[in-house]
């Protein structure tokens, strides 16, 4: 029965990784050490709360199934 009990949610703050001239605030909610919301900081002065399409479900994107874990390098030639 103890491993149904769910910690209490935390909130985190952080930046966009892509390199943006705004860097967009983000916070996330976190629960047993996994993203389980995650929204633009409102507080942010330039930002406002906003997020783009790339970051507002960064939650979904986080723990996809199929998602690259390792560095991709391109074999040959580019555009081949």
């Amino acid at each position: 029965m103890d491993g149904d009990i769910k910690s209490a949610i935390q909130k985190h703050h952080g930046g966009c990784p892509n390199d943006y001239p705004d860097t967009g605030s983000m916070v996330f909610d976190v629960q047993d050490k996994k993203i389980i919301k995650s929204q633009g900081n409102p507080d942010h002065p330039i930002t406002r709360g906003l997020l783009c399409v790339k970051r507002k479900d960064w939650e979904k994107r986080q723990y996809q199934h199929d998602r690259p874990l390792d560095t991709m390098q391109r074999v040959g030639p580019k555009g081949e």
